[in-house]
């Protein structure tokens, strides 16, 4: 799977220069059981921000599905990140706008 990927890399090569984007909508439709931010939060290079109601990968806004934006933000706090963050809806699920 890409979680166990993504452990097998960070895992691997633990050098600063080599870290991963974490992507709320990614995380919930695909290791919604994983502290990925817990686990690696100190390699976070980049933060993709999007809702999702778990049919697929929706990317929806936040607060449109199903995704404890609590928890998340408390956890990317926790961190100390502070690069670069991306709002990433896209309009796919929004035709009625």
């Amino acid at each position: 799977s890409n979680i166990k990927n993504l452990k097998m890399v960070l895992n691997k090569f633990t050098s600063n220069n080599v870290g991963y984007c974490y992507d709320s909508c990614h995380h919930i439709n695909y290791a919604p059981d994983e502290d990925l931010l817990g686990m690696y939060g100190n390699r976070l290079m980049a933060i993709h921000l999007q809702d999702n109601g778990g049919s697929h990968n929706q990317h929806q806004l936040p607060f449109d599905g199903n995704i404890n934006w609590n928890t998340v933000m408390e956890k990317i706090a926790c961190t100390g990140y502070r690069g670069a963050t991306t709002l990433e809806p896209m309009n796919w699920d929004y035709s009625h706008l």
